[in-house]
């Protein structure tokens, strides 16, 4: 904890100077702007957040998003044996988050002291509101698989991680009011992190799961500003 809040110390040192400079040429600046992203990320998972930034000084702000996080493809987690397996009613993984973040803006391009393009740099953090899931079993009969499951068992998960770190970088294009923006986002996020933990009966999720990954997200965002 100490290293990171030293190395985030040391980033917001330098980008100061550079700030500050920008911060110079900004005759036009809008301090509220809405925003809506949708990406797709590493963890083979749809994205989807609306935002609220509110810039404070003309280059520097907090915003604040609901990341909707859901995956595309479905995963059988366990089998049992020949006949019979475990399957889970919901396979995709699901998370929401809140996202709390710095934001810095640097002018690319300018026009008439307006801003044309621009360089956003957001650090900040993922806050898990589902942390531990419960995931519901039916054990299917796999030579009688129209045959109603013989039996249903409803497990949750424990230990799953709260908080998760994000850096997120997107160049936008000024319309007047308006903003299109694309970019990049890396986080230490495991969407796997609400069922990793959960056994039923000598078997663990985790062991038919893919290993903790990192979670990189390519995304464009629309935005409006006031």
């Amino acid at each position: 904890m100490i290293n990171k809040l030293l190395w985030t110390s040391i980033l917001f040192i330098c980008l100061l100077p550079f700030l500050c400079i920008a911060q110079e040429y900004d005759s036009k600046t809008f301090k509220h702007e809405f925003q809506i992203m949708v990406g797709f990320n590493s963890q083979q998972a749809a994205e989807l957040e609306p935002a609220y930034s509110y810039m404070f000084m003309p280059n520097i702000g907090v915003i604040t998003g609901v990341n909707l996080m859901l995956q595309l493809f479905e995963k059988n987690p366990l089998s049992t044996d020949d006949s019979f397996h475990w399957k889970a009613t919901q396979e995709r993984a699901l998370a929401i988050q809140l996202r709390p973040s710095l934001r810095f803006r640097f002018p690319l391009l300018r026009e008439e002291n307006n801003s044309i393009i621009l360089l956003n740099i957001e650090p900040g953090v993922l806050i898990n509101l589902i942390p531990n899931e419960t995931l519901t079993f039916a054990y299917i009969n796999d030579y009688y698989p129209f045959v109603p499951p013989a039996k249903y068992e409803s497990i949750k998960n424990k230990g799953g991680e709260t908080i998760s770190y994000q850096a997120k970088g997107y160049l936008s294009v000024n319309f007047n009011y308006f903003q299109v923006s694309i970019g990049y986002a890396y986080s230490n996020f495991d969407i796997y992190t609400g069922r990793r933990n959960i056994v039923i009966e000598t078997e663990s999720i985790n062991d038919k799961l893919w290993k903790r990954r990192a979670t990189n997200t390519f995304f464009i965002t629309l935005g409006f500003a006031l």
